[in-house]
């Protein structure tokens, strides 16, 4: 596709790995547009069966990885003032079920640091969201689902679609709506949206102008007042469908 992609390998619950793997993507990549917290791992069973070891291990990696991430990133996006954070957090960080206590107030915990950046972060044109995922198929359950049926159908009795979900179906939560703009001056209307499209991720791709949101309809009316106030009148603006190679 032409994408540039860097593999740094870190441990996400060391402050040193941390900030030298986003110093590396900084190096090698320029900026950093996204942030998504995505790693984790589950122990469950009862809560007086848990080592003082297995509960720091999930919170280190779920929370701690978290908050040190957030930092490091949202520094340089600070200094962008732009980017989009997203934390990825799950159902049981809002409701209760058993044999995952040190998960879910892990999970918790990362639900509400998402909205406590959220409002720290808002001022500096950086958006912050979480992702609660009910039950899907994954890696880590898709073992656990073929070993047991029994909780695969427990599960799916939890979900009014009565099924466990595909992760597939998450994807346009991750990635937003892409809207394309076509403008006689591509790069500069890219660089005008950069100045002044505060929360919204903006990138040039060829001649076109791309602007990845949650909320389209919102940031087309404010691309169209921006760079009509720039002298640089839109010549058409759509919503484009997503791909892997976007």
């Amino acid at each position: 596709s032409g994408t540039r992609a860097v593999a740094v390998r870190a441990d996400v619950s060391r402050e040193d790995d941390v900030e030298n793997a986003t110093n590396q993507v900084l190096q090698d990549l320029g900026q950093i547009d996204i942030l998504v917290n995505n790693a984790g791992h589950n122990i469950r069973k009862p809560l007086i069966d848990f080592s003082l070891a297995e509960f720091d291990s999930l919170h280190e990696v779920h929370v701690r990885g978290t908050f040190l991430f957030c930092r490091a990133v949202g520094r340089t996006m600070q200094a962008q003032r732009r980017g989009t954070i997203i934390n990825i957090a799950s159902v049981l960080g809002h409701i209760a079920a058993k044999n995952v206590a040190p998960y879910a107030a892990a999970k918790a915990a990362i639900v509400q640091l998402t909205k406590v950046l959220a409002l720290e972060f808002a001022e500096h044109g950086i958006r912050v969201n979480s992702i609660a995922p009910g039950p899907f198929y994954t890696n880590i359950a898709d073992g656990r689902l073929k070993k047991a049926p029994e909780v695969g159908k427990l599960f799916s009795d939890m979900v009014p679609l009565g099924r466990i979900g595909n992760p597939d179906e998450i994807k346009g939560l991750m990635r937003g709506t892409i809207l394309e703009i076509r403008s006689s001056q591509p790069r500069r209307a890219t660089a005008v949206l950069r100045e002044h499209l505060a929360g919204e991720n903006v990138g040039l791709f060829g001649d076109r102008v791309h602007v990845v949101t949650l909320h389209p309809e919102e940031a087309a009316r404010r691309s169209e007042t921006i760079l009509a106030g720039a002298g640089l009148p839109i010549q058409s603006i759509r919503p484009i469908e997503p791909t892997l190679e976007d």
